[in-house]
């Protein structure tokens, strides 16, 4: 059985990706405001399974905008990619003392590890 230890929304704008809220076991742990020009949000969701001890990452829509074209999301896409950068998608940690940090860093000593 798996269970969701952190979210976290980007939203795809005409700037690029932006980092969004951050959600850890369910309950808000950082709250950004969401850009007034997004088209798209993603979700990333990282959970622990029972059948592996990594954390591991997926990705789902979250929102997409009804008043936006699909070719100009997919401009976009080809601008900035289809998931933000891997540099942004933990650039919000702070504070090395938080349970959020301290399960991130193990995340990525875990990823480190399978390179």
């Amino acid at each position: 059985m798996a269970y969701v230890e952190w979210e976290h929304d980007y939203h795809l704008t005409a700037r690029g990706w932006v980092t969004g809220n951050v959600y850890f076991k369910g309950t808000l742990a950082k709250n950004l405001p969401i850009p007034i020009d997004r088209v798209l949000t993603m979700v990333q969701e990282n959970f622990n399974s029972s059948s592996s001890p990594l954390l591991q990452t997926s990705w789902r829509q979250g929102w997409l905008s009804s008043g936006c074209s699909l070719e100009k999301i997919e401009r976009l896409f080809l601008k900035f990619g289809r998931r933000p950068p891997e540099e942004i998608t933990f650039r919000w940690l702070r504070g090395p003392e938080s349970e959020l940090n301290r399960a991130n860093i193990v995340c990525i000593q875990e990823a480190d590890q399978l390179v």
